[in-house]
């Protein structure tokens, strides 16, 4: 089991990869030109497709944005959209990763085990990532998914009983979520699957604390939350028991001025993101596509990532000029 622990190799992995990533940004935000750094930097192909299945969402999380998904239409990505990425990135012969789905649950599309068992069947060896809440996932889902060989499926369970679990995901239902995360773990147990369990804990108490200062009565019940997963969970999952609470869910009401140097910036790079409308943006941050660098409908995938709107849009945020490229990137918190 990984908690998180403090090993000497760990450390010295952490430290590595740190050194990594500052070298990156002091390249980025050097004097060179840019058509230097975008040659030098810029992947030549995504090395992680974002597919969003839904950017609906029934767990109303207290540190979600409100309006997250409310500009996209339609709600659900089609097989038909789906397929057409996929098909695009098999004649590619794509290497990369697959996540499902990083802006909503995917389980409220009534597609997604056809969309992602074409996706699985194209891409036999790939690694496939699988966000979710968890609340859909009874047995029968739980066997449809292990049996799409994902690499890891990555929820928040973020209370160890009703009222902070709750208070935390208003729209869920904390024992028929807790049995779905315990049911799913037994499954993936007994069949020896290979599938990562990796778990965010974000506690009402913690939440509280950060942005309230009034704890409303609350104890951190994290602990608790480990001890409930501790008895199935098994090396190779990993629990953060600290993860990182965004200010993302409040950026419109700050709408502070961004001048710092992106914290996504490496990400983007590497990565992009499809709405359900085949809309492509380059950040999950921009849970509304409201940035758009393309339509995978009407374009390529290699179209768009080495696109004109994309190359534009990357040398404002090299250049750190962010009214240039308008929100949310100008009132962005990361």
């Amino acid at each position: 089991m990984l908690l998180r622990n403090n090993s000497l190799i760990e450390k010295i992995i952490e430290k590595l990869k740190n050194l990594l990533y500052q070298s990156k940004i002091l390249f980025l935000y050097s004097r060179i030109p840019f058509n230097i750094k975008y040659l030098f930097l810029n992947a030549k192909t995504p090395k992680s497709i974002n597919l969003s299945l839904s950017v609906r969402c029934q767990a109303q999380c207290i540190y979600c944005p409100k309006d997250r998904g409310s500009r996209i239409f339609p709600k659900d990505m089609s097989f038909q959209t789906a397929k057409i990425i996929i098909d695009q990135q098999k004649n590619k012969n794509y290497k990369g990763r697959w996540l499902i789905s990083e802006n909503g649950d995917p389980f409220l599309n009534n597609e997604w085990y056809k969309i992602t068992k074409y996706l699985r069947d194209a891409f036999a060896e790939n690694e496939l990532i699988i966000f979710t809440n968890m609340g859909l996932v009874n047995i029968n889902v739980a066997e449809k998914i292990l049996s799409l060989r994902p690499k890891a499926i990555i929820f928040n369970m973020d209370g160890a009983t009703a009222d902070t679990y709750e208070y935390v995901k208003k729209g869920l239902d904390f024992i028929e979520v807790k049995n779905n995360i315990i049911n799913f773990i037994k499954l993936r147990n007994s069949i020896n699957s290979e599938c990562r369990i990796i778990v965010y804990i974000i506690s009402a108490y913690r939440y509280l604390k950060t942005f309230k200062k009034d704890t409303s009565g609350f104890i951190d019940d994290t602990e608790d939350i480990v001890s409930i997963l501790k008895p199935y969970i098994k090396s190779g999952d990993n629990i953060v028991r600290k993860c990182t609470i965004g200010l993302w869910h409040l950026r419109e009401s700050l709408n502070l001025r961004k001048d710092n140097i992106c914290s996504q910036i490496i990400r983007i790079l590497c990565e992009l993101f499809v709405a359900p409308n085949g809309a492509v943006y380059p950040c999950c941050s921009m849970y509304n596509a409201d940035i758009d660098i393309g339509n995978i409908n009407y374009e390529k995938i290699d179209q768009i990532w080495h696109g004109k709107k994309r190359e534009k849009f990357l040398k404002h945020l090299f250049n750190k000029n962010y009214s240039e490229i308008g929100k949310p990137c100008s009132i962005c918190v990361y």
